[in-house]
């Protein structure tokens, strides 16, 4: 009983050493605990037990990090600093301060048990993050990005070690370990990918190409990185005895190299045994995730971080589709979940900014950090500007490329276990990190959020299209059903010698196990990725251009990216190729029954592109299915197209759209007009616009049989639907203008129904599964914004009209 009680007052003290996050790794004396318990019925407190207080820990961390990133999200803080600071305050700088709150939650001997789980979460993230990063993408840098790269870390470097070395002349000793403050400087220097990316990611600026360059800089600092671990683990272990660190340099090159001879094709046959677009067997992904330990262990067994063993293994799986990804999807949100909230609190239970007592040291740090913080901003914002981003892209670019997050504070975390610094140290340098990406983070949303890339300096409207030229469309397809409705509208689209298409078909992949978004030719596409279930779709559309050889162009396009950020490659391709029209699917289409939600995919991209669009945009709602496959293969159907006109802009362009098809002599056209009985003054600028291109449709269509043109007056919605219904329902496809440029006398009543603003108000009625009987498609236009302004467009050229 006396033992017990000495027990217990040796545990409380050092409990209290605890909170004060001076815990000694070395000898801790402590009470066994039971892994589970009897329950508080059988007079036991569960929280003496191991298994539910580790659960009440995870569970814990898991509330006090989410809800940092609630509190913190209007202040535009990313999720990493949120989470270190969720650690933060359970640590003794906060919560931890108690003693009756590290009694419960935090008791001393359960530390270790929490440590290690952290520690077995940043094995697995660190696989993560290397099997979303390419190695091979650094091939394709341009000479700005290394350039970039290149000063970005040379400059402050440089920077740090001379006032490093001012400090120690004026002080005239060593501010802390000298090997300490090499690797410092080297990781002060240097923009870690796996921190930058997942923030870039929240800031949607992923397909941006203020993006691109962040992310290709910051992976060559990565590999830049690697190699400066490697040598800084040599020297370390071959201080006292250089032979010891010439066998540990001699070991990790031999581990190398069983990761790529070994490793990776094993990860290649496991790819070519997966049956293409079918999902890769768990034994697979059970199997190098059992690999995963293997490796981190071994890195271990021979002296280096325990992450670096998983991080190689996740450098030699090929990135995206079929196999990492499949592993991303099963291990992310676990480790995110179970593993990650524990690191965090892992973290902060080391971390005490209240105990700093050197303030020698505090200010040197600061100061040190500071330079290598203006360092690599001036680094990176003057090979910038010589390469011409402008200076506000150039300064958020500098500015991305100092912040700072979870690796940052894994090293921190590494060196305070291998007894490099102290506690002190270590909660000056985590504190710093999180200020300086607390403070940068909102800034660089500032600078990036009126970025406005995609601005064409002429109209790129089939309105304003000129005659006799090629005709640039873009088609966005990432499911095979939409195929045949796509390629039978292209088909209806007039083209010949004199007026040839050029269709860039862009095949949409949501970017899975990888962290880089990628849009490429498809011919490029298998040299990346293992993907190939788009082939069906491109060999759809070149039976198309054969069929019209000679006046039709087609040209594939792949790109990997994630929904939310998808609008920006879509849109960037269309500004480069000059695209007039750009035709993305609607997100449901024709199921048994009715319409069915089977793409939400679009249903996130379409309203970004609708927004962004340098061009005009149709959205395509197939309610054919499969009935409109091959519509022409026969050479002798006939495509009918309806034709809706209730003013505007958008509907201009669908009527301009008619005249083009209107020469196709399959297809037969029936225009629809609704005029308002009663206009307003400020619509007869807008009314002209109609009339005008009106009188011009009817004049080139007066003496074509397949083109049938009526009017209708109506005053109110009421009339507007009934019109809509006289129409019939014999067509293939319905085409309209999303919105309405003539008031709202001709939609009054119906805005209240509408339950999809991407189609307009007229588009969602016709879109209804109910509105017609017969399976009719409908394409909802909205004309490009320089054409589309919204005021009088003075000399409308008939002759550039078609």
């Amino acid at each position: 009983m006396e033992a017990t009680t000495i027990l217990r007052a040796v545990a409380g003290n050092i409990t209290s050493l605890h909170g004060q996050g001076m815990v000694d790794s070395g000898v801790m004396c402590h009470l066994r605990r039971h892994i589970h318990s009897v329950g508080v019925f059988n007079g036991e407190n569960s929280m003496k037990a191991a298994l539910p207080l580790l659960m009440l820990q995870i569970s814990l961390m898991n509330i006090i990090t989410r809800g940092a990133r609630y509190i913190l999200r209007p202040f535009k803080q990313p999720s990493a600093i949120a989470d270190i600071i969720g650690g933060i305050i359970v640590g003794p700088t906060l919560l931890g301060r108690s003693k009756t709150f590290n009694s419960i939650f935090f008791p001393s001997d359960s530390y270790y048990t929490m440590a290690t789980l952290a520690r077995m979460g940043t094995v697995f993230y660190f696989l993560i993050q290397g099997l979303k990063m390419d190695p091979m993408l650094i091939r394709k840098s341009g000479k700005r990005e290394v350039v970039i790269a290149v000063f970005g870390f040379l400059v402050p470097l440089t920077l740090y070690f001379c006032v490093y070395h001012i400090l120690v002349q004026l002080q005239g000793t060593i501010i802390i370990e000298g090997i300490f403050m090499i690797i410092l400087g080297v990781v002060m220097s240097l923009s870690i990918f796996s921190t930058i990316h997942p923030i870039i990611e929240e800031l949607n600026l992923l397909n941006l190409e203020l993006g691109r360059i962040t992310l290709s800089a910051s992976l060559i600092h990565f590999f830049t990185s690697m190699v400066g671990i490697l040598i800084f683990d040599t020297i370390r272990n071959g201080r006292t005895r250089p032979l010891m660190g010439l066998m540990f340099f001699v070991s990790l090159v031999a581990v190398s190299i069983f990761v790529v001879f070994i490793i990776r094709p094993i990860a290649l046959w496991t790819i070519r045994r997966t049956h293409e677009g079918g999902t890769m067997d768990r034994s697979y992904i059970s199997g190098f995730q059992f690999m995963t330990m293997v490796m981190a262990f071994i890195g271990n067994f021979f002296g280096s971080a325990v992450f670096n063993g998983s991080l190689l293994m996740g450098l030699a799986i090929p990135a995206g589709r079929p196999l990492a990804s499949a592993i991303v999807d099963k291990t992310e949100a676990f480790i995110n979940v179970i593993f990650l909230p524990l690191f965090f609190g892992s973290i902060g239970l080391r971390c005490n900014v209240f105990s700093v007592t050197n303030w020698m040291n505090f200010v040197n740090l600061q100061l040190l950090i500071t330079v290598a913080f203006i360092g690599r901003l001036v680094g990176t914002l003057l090979p910038a500007l010589y390469y011409k981003i402008p200076f506000r892209d150039s300064l958020a670019l500098g500015l991305m490329m100092n912040l700072r997050g979870v690796v940052e504070v894994t090293f921190c975390l590494h060196w305070l276990d291998s007894k490099m610094i102290e506690n002190e140290v270590y909660g000056t340098l985590v504190l710093l990190m999180v200020v300086i990406t607390a403070i940068l983070s909102p800034i660089v949303q500032m600078l990036t959020k009126n970025v406005k890339p995609y601005r064409p300096y002429n109209m790129r409207t089939i309105e304003h299209f000129k005659h006799k030229t090629e005709l640039c469309i873009l088609t966005c397809i990432n499911r095979q059903d939409n195929v045949p409705t796509i390629i039978n509208l292209l088909e209806a689209t007039h083209s010949d010698s004199e007026n040839p298409i050029c269709v860039y078909l862009l095949n949409t992949f949501e970017l899975l196990g990888r962290a880089m978004p990628i849009l490429i030719e498809h011919e490029k596409l298998k040299r990346l990725s293992s993907m190939n279930q788009s082939d069906s779709i491109v060999s759809a559309f070149r039976n198309y251009e054969q069929r019209n050889k000679g006046s039709v162009a087609v040209r594939p396009f792949a790109a990997m990216a994630p929904y939310s950020s998808m609008h920006h490659d879509i849109c960037k391709l269309a500004l480069d190729k000059k695209v007039s029209l750009l035709i993305v699917p609607y997100h449901k289409q024709q199921a048994i029954g009715g319409i069915s939600v089977v793409n939400r995919a679009f249903r996130t991209i379409n309203p970004n592109i609708l927004a962004e669009s340098p061009c005009s945009v149709g959205i395509i709602v197939d309610r054919a299915g499969q009935a409109g496959n091959a519509k022409y293969s026969s050479g002798n159907l006939e495509y009918r197209v309806g034709v809706l006109i209730l003013g505007g802009c958008d509907c201009r362009e669908v009527l301009s759209y008619a005249l083009r098809m209107s020469e196709n002599p399959q297809v037969k056209l029936t225009v629809m007009r609704l005029i308002p009985t009663i206009d307003s003054k400020d619509c007869l600028p807008e009314r002209q616009q109609d009339n005008q291109l009106v009188a011009h449709f009817r004049v080139v269509c007066s003496g074509n049989n397949r083109v049938v043109y009526r009017e209708k007056s109506v005053s109110n919605g009421e009339q507007t639907v009934k019109a809509l219904r006289s129409m019939g329902d014999n067509f293939d496809l319905i085409m309209v203008g999303r919105r309405l440029g003539l008031g709202t006398s001709l939609i009054e009543g119906l805005t209240d129904w509408t339950n999809s603003p991407d189609l307009g108000v007229i588009g969602d009625i016709v879109a209804s599964p109910d509105f017609f009987q017969a399976p009719v498609s409908v394409l909802v236009v909205q004309q490009g914004k320089h054409g589309c302004s919204g005021v009088h467009l003075p000399g409308l050229n008939l002759k550039n009209t078609f």
